[in-house]
């Protein structure tokens, strides 16, 4: 799992969202969620990642990120899986991106009831949705 906030890769350590510090690693890496995200694949050895987005889980119903953006595209592009917390309240407007590698987390934090889970399962697929209870 891999939080970024405010274009950087932080350590959520529970608590306000705004005191979750950038990581810190070496000057190559520093906070770049990019970098970190490769760094975790490399160690762990797994393709699937958790990305919180928390600017946009922070005001749901906002597309992802830019820095979310990116890193979904780096990720998906080559081969891998992506599990992407947004702050999704609904299913509008659907991500521009129709990857069967991309699956929702639809986080009960942000999502506006079960009729929202619903829509959204009917544009993503069953197989492309996580419910998170948070």
């Amino acid at each position: 799992m891999l939080d970024v906030r405010l274009g950087r890769a932080v350590a959520a350590n529970g608590g306000p969202r705004a005191s979750y510090a950038p990581l810190v690693g070496p000057d190559s890496i520093g906070s770049d969620p990019i970098a970190w995200a490769e760094c975790l694949r490399n160690l762990v050895g797994h393709d699937t990642l958790y990305l919180a987005d928390l600017d946009a889980i922070e005001s749901p119903g906002s597309p992802p990120s830019p820095v979310a953006t990116r890193l979904m595209a780096h990720w998906l592009t080559r081969g891998r899986t992506l599990w992407l917390d947004a702050g999704w309240t609904d299913a509008s407007p659907p991500l521009d991106c129709d990857h069967d590698r991309l699956v929702v987390v639809a986080g009960s934090e942000t999502l506006n009831g079960p009729d929202a889970l619903a829509r959204l399962l009917a544009v993503y697929g069953a197989a492309r949705i996580i419910f998170s209870l948070d």
